[in-house]
C-alpha cells in the first residue's frame, strides 16, 4: 500500500495537473506527499558556440536564467504546499539543482510512487524532447512512475496493457500493491493477432488480480495501425482515469513506449500512465 508520493514540480501545466493528481491520491490514502523542484543547471548552463568575445554575455545571461528558473521552482513548490494543506494533505517540500532525472531517481527510494507531469513540448534545440527525459527519469527511478495529463481524468475506470511479459506482470504487481483506485472498474487488455494465445496471458493476470481481491473485464483487441493507436482509441471510449502498463516488453510495446509513438500517446491520450520497468 502507498505510504508516500514524489510529485515533480516545476510550475509547467502539466507540472500543475501532476501537483492535482498527487494530492488527490494523498487525500485518499491518507498519506503525506513530496514535492520536488528541481533547477536543471546543466542545462542551464551547457556550453555552446558563441561569437569571439561573447563569453561574458552567455555568462550573464546564464546567471540570469539560472535566477529566473530558481525563482519559478520556489513559486511552484509555494503553491504545491498551498495546494495540499488546503486539501489536509502534508506536504513536504525538496528544492534541488542538478540533473533532474538522477535528483529524482535518487528521490524516488524515499517513497512509493512518483508523479509527473506531462512533459511540454522543446522551447529550443538545447531542450531535450520528451520522451528522451521521460526514459531518463525511468531509467533512474526504482519506484512506478505515473506521467499525468494536461488536464483531469474524464473517468475512473481503469484500464492494463498486459502482454504476458515479465514486465508486464512486474507492473501489474506494482499497481495491485500501490492500492491505486481499488474498487474502480478494471480492464485488462492485450493488444495482438493472436487472440487465443493473447487470451491465455490475460487469464494468467486475471488469476493473478483474483488473489488479491480485484476483478477484471478482459479484452482482446487486434492491432489496428500500432499498438499505440489501438489503446489509445480503446481508452479513449471507456472513458479511462489510469493507464497501466510495463515500460518494456514485446517489441510492439516497446515501440508504444520508446518510439516515435511515445510522443503522439502522451499528448493525446486523455488518462495518467502508469508506468515501471
Amino acid at each position: 500500500m502507498l505510504r508516500s508520493i514524489l510529485v515533480g514540480v516545476n510550475g509547467t501545466r502539466g507540472s500543475q495537473a501532476a501537483c492535482e493528481l498527487a494530492v488527490s491520491w494523498a487525500k485518499s490514502h491518507q498519506i503525506p506527499v513530496t514535492a520536488a523542484g528541481i533547477v536543471d543547471v546543466p542545462a542551464i548552463l551547457a556550453p555552446e558556440p558563441v561569437p569571439l568575445g561573447a563569453a561574458a554575455f552567455k555568462a550573464e545571461r546564464d546567471a540570469e536564467k539560472l535566477a529566473l528558473a530558481r525563482k519559478t521552482i520556489g513559486s511552484a513548490l509555494e503553491a504545491m504546499c498551498q495546494r495540499a494543506q488546503a486539501a489536509g494533505v502534508e506536504c513536504r517540500s525538496v528544492n534541488l539543482e542538478g540533473s533532474p532525472a538522477e535528483l529524482l531517481g535518487a528521490e524516488s527510494q524515499r517513497h512509493d510512487l512518483v508523479v509527473l507531469g506531462r512533459r511540454e513540448k522543446p522551447r529550443s534545440d538545447r531542450d531535450p524532447v520528451a520522451s528522451t527525459t521521460l526514459t531518463e527519469i525511468l531509467r533512474h527511478a526504482c519506484r512506478p512512475v505515473v506521467v499525468a495529463g494536461h488536464d483531469p481524468p474524464r473517468g475512473s475506470t481503469i484500464v492494463v496493457a498486459y502482454d504476458g511479459s515479465a514486465q508486464s506482470a512486474r507492473t501489474l504487481q506494482a499497481f495491485v500493491q500501490s492500492g491505486l483506485m481499488f474498487g474502480h472498474p478494471l480492464h485488462l487488455v492485450g493488444v495482438g493477432d493472436h487472440p487465443q494465445e493473447m487470451n491465455a496471458r490475460l487469464m494468467r493476470a486475471l488469476d493473478y488480480l483474483k488473489t488479491h481481491g480485484r476483478n477484471a473485464e478482459l479484452h482482446v483487441l487486434p492491432v489496428r495501425g500500432s499498438v499505440a493507436a489501438t489503446l489509445t482509441q480503446f481508452v479513449t471510449q471507456l472513458p479511462c482515469g489510469l493507464l497501466v502498463m510495463g515500460v518494456y516488453g514485446q517489441p510492439r510495446l516497446k515501440e508504444l513506449l520508446f518510439g516515435s509513438v511515445t510522443m503522439s500517446l502522451l499528448e493525446s491520450l486523455p488518462a495518467p500512465l502508469f508506468l515501471h520497468h
